[in-house]
């Protein structure tokens, strides 16, 4: 029994932290902030082209 409460009780804890700071970490926020530095000229994943657009034409 001591030992089942002191897992229920490890469990608790890890995820009372698990849920306090949540940061997403592929904004370019998160880098700025961990790098202490500005970040310039980033776009968005979706505006850059796909470099693979070649292979994926059929050509005739």
């Amino acid at each position: 029994m001591n030992n089942s409460a002191l897992s229920f009780l490890t469990l608790l804890l890890l995820c009372t932290f698990s849920f306090g700071t949540e940061k997403n970490c592929r904004k370019v926020e998160f880098f700025e902030e961990l790098y202490d530095t500005k970040i310039e000229g980033v776009k968005l994943f979706m505006e850059y082209t796909d470099p693979d657009h070649h292979i994926a034409k059929k050509e005739d």
